[in-house]
């Protein structure tokens, strides 16, 4: 994906990354047994397993799978019909392990002190530094699946508008794909509990995830200044040098400079690869039409300013009020306060391109809230393990989740 990505000039193909847990078919625990799965394919227990259309990857957590397109797609409405496809032979691999994957941004009720496991194999000094020095026991390393979208970029006109589009839509995102309402088997209060503790999981080394929304930049230059900054910081911890502070770099968005790529981190996975794409198509539309349309006033907005939008849709999601007159005006609005749900709709209504193969999924997200409303709604009448269990059917099936 990386030297194809880098081909490619804004909004010709996309890459996407999608996250989600090995649990056991019975309990619903967390099942550590990634590397098992990776044998019981390709005989390797090589952390990627490059397949066509869709290669495997692991990072960190021995239960979590990574499945990501391998070369960029321009067919977003195609590419999910392979994700689902993989979801079900991956199901059928682990049913001699009494396991199958579970979707959403957190599960439920994961202790990640006990229950963590580290990847094992080949990479495993560079998993054993990043955990000495931050300590990946908590939910906020062990414990969250998310979606990545990979935006090309050609040059730095291309990268500045890009950047800048991207910045402004981050503070939304959680209005649209907010999974995570439980931690712990409890209601937390926060809707998109995954970027709650996102927010400080590097907080030993407070400029690795900065502000989680990116800093303006004017210029390569100044985001390699965001980069120094990391590394200088990064050197007194990391004694063997094997940290890259690119790959380091925990904002909601960061910069891919080998593949010539901004990725957005901040997307919580969602029931489905049907919906996740659908929530891509959403984003990638919206951000395509800032980048198409920038005006240089995007950068007024510096990332305290984007944080404390972030942190309402981070609790309230759909339901978070923006009260920030000149933001909502970015977008065409009258600029009087407005629910982010509300905001959502309006775009559809008035920015967004429509695509017919997303709409049900989107429909049910602007009607019903995102994910994690509906989960919440759920749990008025069922379990939190007939719920989860349900959403393990719905991932398979490659289908809409209505609570």
């Amino acid at each position: 994906m990386q030297e194809s990505l880098a081909k490619k000039h804004l909004f010709e193909a996309y890459g996407i990354e999608l996250e989600y847990m090995i649990v056991d078919s019975a309990t619903l625990n967390v099942k550590p047994i990634t590397d098992q799965l990776f044998f019981a394919c390709a005989k390797t227990y090589d952390s990627e397993i490059e397949k066509d259309p869709i290669s495997w990857n692991n990072e960190l957590a021995l239960h979590i799978l990574e499945l990501k397109t391998t070369v960029p797609t321009a067919n977003l409405d195609q590419i999910h019909r392979a994700f689902t496809k993989e979801v079900r032979l991956i199901n059928r691999l682990l049913k001699p392990f009494n396991a199958c994957l579970m979707p959403t941004a957190m599960h439920p009720w994961m202790n990640p002190i006990e229950e963590l496991r580290l990847w094992p194999h080949g990479d495993n000094p560079w998993y054993a530094e990043f955990d000495r020095i931050f300590d990946c026991r908590g939910h906020g390393w062990a414990n969250l699946q998310s979606m990545h979208i990979n935006f090309p970029f050609a040059g730095e006109d291309e990268f500045l508008r890009l950047h800048a589009a991207i910045r402004l839509i981050l503070p939304i995102i959680p209005a649209i794909a907010a999974s995570s309402p439980l931690m712990e088997k409890k209601l937390t209060g926060f809707k998109d509990n995954r970027l709650e503790v996102y927010k400080t999981n590097s907080k030993i080394i407070p400029s690795v995830t900065g502000e989680v929304i990116p800093e303006v930049v004017h210029s390569f230059a100044d985001y390699h200044k965001i980069l120094t900054r990391i590394s200088d910081d990064l050197s007194a911890k990391d004694i063997k040098k094997v940290l890259d502070p690119e790959w380091t770099n925990s904002r909601g968005a960061i910069v891919r400079f080998e593949r010539s790529a901004i990725e957005i981190r901040l997307i919580d996975t969602q029931e489905s690869a049907y919906s996740d794409l659908a929530v891509s198509h959403a984003i990638t539309s919206l951000v395509r039409w800032l980048t198409e349309n920038y005006k240089p006033e995007y950068n007024d907005f510096d990332e305290k300013r984007l944080k404390t939008i972030l942190d309402q849709t981070i609790r309230h999601a759909e339901n978070a009020v923006i009260e920030d007159s000149e933001y909502l005006k970015i977008f065409e609005s009258s600029g009087a306060p407005s629910e982010a749900g509300a905001l959502w709709n309006f775009l559809f209504d008035r920015h967004l391109s429509t695509n017919k193969t997303f709409e049900p999924a989107l429909q049910a997200i602007l009607a019903n809230g995102p994910l994690s409303t509906r989960i919440i709604n759920a749990l008025e009448k069922h379990s939190i393990e007939d719920i989860y269990r349900l959403l393990c059917r719905t991932l398979h099936d490659g289908k809409i989740f209505y609570g």
